[in-house]
């Protein structure tokens, strides 16, 4: 036993000499970088990208772990704005922003705390590309990593270690940016908010707290359940189905929401359903032609004019449904009318 323990001590020893070892001759500094070319302008990659509010629609880490808590804060779009994070398979950090150089670079500072703590640099360039497009990289950097960390990138580089995320959140990033338009543009740019007096409708609807996951699947269970029970007692719509959110918790991932049909007047009664009067309101709105999963665009759109006219939104959103994607197989024909209320 005497003999075993020994040679145990001994092995423990030399690994921690070792550690030693490969931590004085591990690298001090590191860096990468990953570039693609993006077929829309600067301004609107540069807006993406300084809104963290964005950040989760391209995020090659986003996968990982839907239960993931983020929060944003600070001025969004200008030096200052942050995003926190915090997950069990992808870890706790933040990101901020701390300087601009507006359509050319973003440089923000990374705080890791989990599973490792550090506080390496990160930055976008944005330059021309070709016909057209926008070149941008991503670039990561580090300056005195830990002396525990070095070990590590002796055996595998910074390169390999998150290359391939870096790749596949460009790629996220283009596809974002890349709209569904025949002239390639980002969505938004094609998108026109508008003042507007939303004149106030009566809905029978399915209302129930989802998580955001959900939602598609939520309208595909409710919306023909809720078209029946209209037509069965004998109710006219009034307006397009819509969807009705009250709240949108993107901490959380959930929303409380409403699966909903606009009547001209209430016929009949149901525990299962909800009659829900939304009253005559200011609004702002965008009409927006394109698929259900690139609205986020017309959702930005709406929330940035309200920032930047100092309007005061009240719930809930309204999206009505205009074109039936079921019966209309071009996407850039399907359209959705989107209105955020205002006091």
């Amino acid at each position: 036993m005497k003999k075993i323990l020994k040679v145990l001590a001994i092995l423990l020893v030399v690994l921690i000499l070792g550690f030693i070892v490969a931590g004085a001759l591990g690298p001090r500094h590191v860096s990468m970088k990953r570039t693609v070319e993006i077929k829309a302008p600067k301004a609107e990659i540069y807006k993406i990208l300084t809104d963290y509010t964005n950040f989760p629609k391209w995020s090659p880490w986003q996968k990982f772990d839907s239960a993931m808590k983020q929060e944003t804060y600070g001025p969004q779009g200008q030096v200052g704005a942050g995003y926190k994070y915090a997950s069990a398979k992808v870890g706790e950090g933040e990101m901020k922003t701390v300087s601009l150089k507006e359509n050319e670079r973003i440089d923000i500072q990374l705080t890791f705390l989990k599973p490792f703590e550090s506080h390496p640099m990160s930055a976008f360039i944005l330059e021309d590309g070709a016909d057209g497009a926008t070149k941008v990289t991503w670039s990561f950097e580090q300056n005195d990593v830990p002396f525990a960390s070095r070990p590590f990138l002796l055996l595998m580089s910074m390169d390999k270690m998150v290359g391939g995320d870096y790749e596949r959140g460009l790629a996220n990033l283009k596809d974002l940016c890349e709209g569904e338009d025949e002239d390639g543009g980002i969505m938004q740019t094609k998108m026109t908010v508008k003042e507007a007096e939303w004149l106030g409708q009566t809905y029978v609807a399915m209302r129930k707290e989802v998580d955001m996951k959900d939602i598609s699947a939520t309208f595909q269970e409710y919306m023909p359940k809720a078209g029946q029970y209209v037509a069965n007692n004998k109710m006219e719509m009034a307006a397009a189905p819509a969807g009705l959110y009250f709240t949108w918790d993107t901490v959380r991932h959930r929303t409380d929401m409403a699966t909903a049909i606009a009547v001209k007047a209430v016929k009949g009664s149901s525990k299962e359903y909800e009659v829900i009067n939304i009253p005559r309101s200011k609004a702002v709105e965008i009409d927006y032609y394109g698929s259900y999963e690139k609205m986020s665009a017309a959702h930005d759109a709406l929330k940035k004019y309200i920032q930047d006219k100092g309007l005061q939104q009240k719930p809930p959103v309204i999206e009505e449904y205009v074109t039936d994607p079921g019966t209309e197989k071009d996407p850039n024909k399907v359209l959705t009318k989107v209105y955020y209320l205002i006091n």
